[in-house]
């Protein structure tokens, strides 16, 4: 059975260079992950959709929160977020839930409810999380002025870092066949004509194994590099 056939192979059949003596990725044997696929997906167990699963998860929200009243929630914004202790697993959800705000409340400036990006209305018969991205002009100004400062001697505008574990790279493949499709197009400078072109608005690079420092998932990965 080949649970992990091709678990090595990234963009444009790049493989894992496993050659090395002192830096080897063990080949699984068995891909649990691909094996336990959908397993945790309990609404599948009970064949439920969108409209059978039970959405009254206020009672688990408001455990968390200072406005436990408020029926219109407002996440905080995180960019300020310190990666420790701010970040780290067992913190972020328990700050994020802790200094959400009342959308509805008075006392509230306008200008904090304006920068709210996340906002989640329990009015509704089905709770509806909305997400409205808010343009900062002082952060966009100041990119553009060290853009303009720097053009032709910047990598980019815009870049945006993947991190694929070595086993999830086989499910990111799998699962995901348009992403997939849409950045091996940019990494082989292939047009929408089909044809190889120069000048794309785009590129993609990977580095396979690059960050292969340990054992564990954050450790030992590749990464694609978009940018545009």
């Amino acid at each position: 059975m080949t649970h992990c056939e091709n678990w090595d192979q990234g963009l444009g059949g790049v493989r894992i260079d496993n050659s090395s003596e002192y830096c080897p990725i063990k080949t699984p044997k068995k891909c649990w992950m691909n094996m336990m696929n959908g397993v945790f997906d309990i609404s599948g167990f009970f064949w439920e959709d969108c409209t059978q699963i039970r959405m009254d998860s206020r009672e688990q929200l408001i455990r968390w929160t200072k406005v436990p009243n408020a029926k219109i929630l407002g996440f905080p914004r995180v960019e300020k977020y310190r990666y420790f202790p701010d970040c780290t697993l067992d913190e972020f959800q328990y700050r994020v839930l802790a200094n959400m705000i009342d959308m509805e409340d008075p006392k509230v400036s306008d200008s904090i409810k304006a920068r709210t990006e996340a906002v989640i209305d329990f009015k509704k018969k089905l709770p509806e999380l909305t997400v409205k991205v808010s343009r900062d002009e002082n952060i966009a100004n100041s990119r553009k002025e060290i853009y303009e400062k720097n053009k032709g001697n910047i990598m980019a505008k815009n870049v945006i870092h993947f991190f694929i574990d070595s086993l999830s790279r086989d499910n990111f493949r799998r699962k995901l066949p348009k992403t997939k499709a849409f950045f091996e197009r940019y990494y082989k400078g292939i047009g929408k004509s089909g044809e190889a072109e120069e000048n794309l608005p785009a590129q993609v690079f990977q580095f396979m194994k690059y960050h292969g420092l340990a054992s564990w998932t954050f450790c030992k990965h590749g990464s694609y590099i978009f940018r545009s």
